[in-house]
């Protein structure tokens, strides 16, 4: 995560100060990347809420139907975002107090992610296209219909219910930005930050990037970036370490969501 948000004001500065075709269409792209070791952790959060290392699903008192969960990982696979979660089934017919023909399955489910950001709340869910199980080895593997169905009914459900709230990164965001203005433009700076919407959400090699629109006509000025030349690499380094000094705060903002629930 180290120096993962520099590269946000760095596209902010260009949009701001040199003229393109971006810009004359007055809007600027902030990315939010979340690596993929971080947004682990994140979900496993969401997964574990308390710090355990697996959560069953169902625990049946008889011991005849059990479901437990374990070792989260987002990784890319062909450009789709892949979710491998570890799963451990034990499935049988309850009569009275007894459990007959119990069937036990351990392997992995993977599923095939599109990341989604709800435009009004900020909070980034995963919507399933597609997954498979693999046997204890990573091998394709097969499952009964009965184990399936629970699989459906209990993981698919739980991995469907994951939510990660990004207002805390937003905000932190908008605080930021906002402040780079003279008070004169505070105006117009604050109607900026608050037109940020999020965009195109984006599967990489090593990361997710969550793209952030904002409308920069309020602070644009044209006549002015006409007549200053582009950052020089002194003024440049000087914005980016300005920037680092909101980093830690940035990575904070994320990492709070390990500790909430």
């Amino acid at each position: 995560m180290k120096y993962v948000f520099k590269w946000m004001i760095l596209c902010f500065a260009f949009f701001i100060v040199i003229p393109s075709a971006a810009v004359s269409a007055r809007t600027a792209e902030l990315p939010i990347t979340i690596d993929y070791p971080l947004l682990n952790a994140l979900v496993g959060s969401r997964l574990f809420p308390k710090n355990e290392s697996e959560v069953e699903l169902v625990k049946d008192p008889l011991g005849c139907k059990k479901i437990v969960i374990s070792d989260p990982e987002f990784r890319e696979e062909n450009s789709r975002l892949r979710f491998e979660i570890k799963v451990r089934i034990k499935a049988g017919l309850e009569a009275g107090n007894d459990c007959y023909l119990p069937v036990e399955w351990e392997g992995y489910v993977v599923f095939f992610q599109t990341p989604v950001i709800d435009p009004d709340t900020f909070r980034l869910s995963f919507r399933t296209e597609d997954s498979r199980v693999l046997n204890k080895k990573r091998e394709p593997g097969i499952i009964s219909g009965p184990l399936w169905n629970l699989v459906k009914e209990k993981v698919h459900t739980r991995v469907d219910e994951l939510r990660i709230d990004l207002i805390p990164c937003v905000n932190e965001m908008k605080s930021f930005l906002a402040v780079m203005f003279p008070e004169s433009r505070l105006d117009n700076a604050v109607a900026m930050v608050e037109s940020m919407r999020p965009g195109k959400v984006e599967v990489g090699a090593k990361a997710v990037r969550i793209n952030m629109n904002a409308d920069v006509s309020p602070v644009f000025d044209e006549a002015r970036t006409r007549r200053e030349a582009p950052l020089s690499e002194e003024e440049l380094s000087a914005f980016i370490d300005t920037w680092q000094t909101m980093d830690a705060f940035m990575v904070y903002a994320l990492g709070s969501y390990l500790k909430s629930p």
